[in-house]
């Protein structure tokens, strides 16, 4: 069929909303995560993502997936490490505290849980101040 290669067959359940996807699941490109979340789940609410391996899964591909659907993913488990008190406001993420329920207007409604620790995605990261050095 002429114009086949730039046409993609893929898979859409549009009612889908848990999803448990345990076990080894490599996938080496990130954006593939975005896909598969965005485009073939979406109406998803709860990814269940333990044991996903391989190069295209980190924390910091799971938040911006997360961000990049506005917050329409409610929660995330996954085995991955927690994430280290000092990269949480480069990540735009903090941790959520059993005493620490209050609305906060910077935050997605969406959780990430990492190995028991759970987190609030915020809409966006913080501004990390950069010194812009040009050549004259």
């Amino acid at each position: 069929m002429p114009g086949s290669d730039k046409l993609r067959d893929r898979i859409v359940a549009p009612r889908l909303r848990y999803v448990s996807m345990n076990g080894r699941w490599v996938i080496e490109d990130p954006l593939v995560l975005e896909q598969l979340l965005g485009g073939m789940f979406p109406r998803l609410k709860e990814l269940s993502a333990i044991g996903w391996g391989g190069g295209g899964f980190s924390v910091e591909s799971f938040v911006r997936t997360m961000r990049s659907t506005g917050g329409r993913i409610k929660k995330l488990k996954t085995h991955l490490s927690a994430i280290q008190k000092e990269n949480e406001d480069e990540l735009g993420v903090y941790r959520l505290l059993r005493d620490n329920k209050k609305k906060d207007k910077d935050a997605l409604r969406t959780r990430l849980i990492c190995r028991h620790v759970e987190y609030v995605v915020r809409k966006e990261t913080k501004e990390l101040e950069v010194d812009v050095v040009t050549e004259s």
